[in-house]
C-alpha cells in the first residue's frame, strides 16, 4: 500500500512540476555506516574470534557485527543502566554475546558521568548544565580476562573523547587485535580527546594504521568535519604490502 501511494504521489508531483521544467528523481537510500564499516573490514581481516563494543549504547552495532560474522563472541561495555534491558534482551538472543555496565579507562574504579538527555551524547565528559553519576571504571584488560575471551579481537569505540585512557588501560587485548573502528575527530571535544590525526598517530604507537573511514559527521552550522569512524588495521596486514596505486589481483 505505501510503496503505491508514494509512486503516485511522486507521479502526481512531476505532473505539477513539469510545465515548470522540474522533475522529482528518486535517490538511493543512504549506505548503513555500521554494515559498510563490517563489509569493508571483512574482505581484509580472518574471522575474529570476538568483537568488542565500547559504549554499546542499544547494542545496534554488536548485533550487525554478530551477523557479519556468524559464530564470533560478543562484549558490550555501556556504563548506562537505561540501556541494560535492550543488552540483557540481545545477550539472550545471542548466547555468545555477553554484557557490562560499566565505563572504560586506564584504572580501576568509579568515575563521573554526564547523562544527556537524549542520552545519546552522554559521556565521561559533558557541560556543567548535565546531570551527573558516578559509573563503574573498568580497564578492557581486565574485562576480557575476567569473562575469559580470547582473540583475535575487533573492537569499537564509541566513548566521546575518552579514547586513549581506554587504550592505556587495553594494551594486552589491543595486542591481539586485528582491526579497531574509533569514533575521530576533527575539534577537541574533551581534555583527553585527539584531533583524527593525533589519533592516527596514537594509533601507530600500538601498531595500527588507517585502512579507511565511514559516516562523516558534519557541524550543521558551518558544514565542518565534527567527527568520522576510522577504520584501524594491524600495521603488518597484506593491505599495506604494496605501496603503489594499482595492486594486482595475484599479488594482494
Amino acid at each position: 500500500m505505501i510503496p503505491r501511494l508514494c509512486r503516485w504521489l511522486g507521479r502526481t508531483a512531476n505532473r505539477v512540476l513539469g510545465p515548470m521544467g522540474l522533475v522529482l528523481l528518486r535517490t538511493e537510500s543512504p549506505p548503513d555506516p555500521m554494515a559498510e564499516m563490517l563489509g569493508k573490514l571483512k574482505g581484509v581481516i580472518a574471522q575474529p574470534a570476538c568483537v568488542i563494543d565500547l559504549g554499546a549504547a542499544r547494542g545496534a552495532w554488536t548485533r550487525a557485527a554478530l551477523e557479519c560474522f556468524p559464530g564470533v563472541k560478543a562484549l558490550m561495555v555501556e556504563p548506562l543502566v537505561e540501556h541494560e534491558a535492550i543488552l540483557r534482551d540481545l545477550s539472550h538472543q545471542y548466547p555468545r554475546a555477553v554484557y557490562e555496565l560499566a565505563a572504560v579507562g586506564s584504572e580501576e574504579g568509579v568515575v563521573d558521568f554526564h547523562v544527556s538527555e537524549d542520552l545519546d551524547g552522554s559521556g565521561v565528559y559533558g557541560c556543567h548544565e548535565t546531570p551527573v553519576r558516578q559509573v563503574p571504571l573498568r580497564k578492557l584488560d581486565d574485562l576480557v580476562r575476567g569473562h575469559g575471551i580470547g582473540g583475535p579481537y575487533v573492537i569499537k569505540f564509541d566513548t566521546h573523547g575518552y579514547e586513549v585512557p581506554i587504550l592505556q588501560g587495553g594494551r594486552k587485548t589491543l595486542a591481539e587485535a586485528s582491526a579497531i573502528i574509533m569514533e575521530c575527530y576533527n575539534f577537541k571535544i574533551s581534555p583527553t580527546s585527539l584531533y583524527f590525526w593525533e589519533m592516527c598517530q596514537e594509533m601507530g604507537r600500538y601498531g595500527f594504521r588507517p585502512f579507511d573511514y565511514v559516516g562523516t559527521v558534519r557541524r550543521p552550522t558551518d558544514r565542518a568535519l565534527w567527527q568520522m569512524d576510522i577504520i584501524f588495521l594491524r600495521a603488518d596486514n597484506n593491505v599495506f604490502r604494496h605501496q603503489s596505486y594499482r595492486v594486482c589481483r595475484e599479488d594482494a
